[in-house]
């Protein structure tokens, strides 16, 4: 999973939810900051399930 936030903030706030969905090995992840993401968005994630 990656994920691209636009605020020093998010990752910590991103982290607690995905402790909060994720148990056990927790899914590799990174982090990238940006000035700004499309449609003021605040967290960009991008990632790869098999269901």
């Amino acid at each position: 999973m990656k994920k691209i936030v636009s605020a020093t903030s998010a990752p910590a706030a991103v982290n607690r939810v995905y402790g909060k969905t994720f148990s056990g090995d927790f899914p590799a992840r990174s982090c990238v900051q940006a000035a700004k993401l499309p449609a003021n968005g605040l967290v960009k994630i991008e990632l790869i399930a098999a269901l």
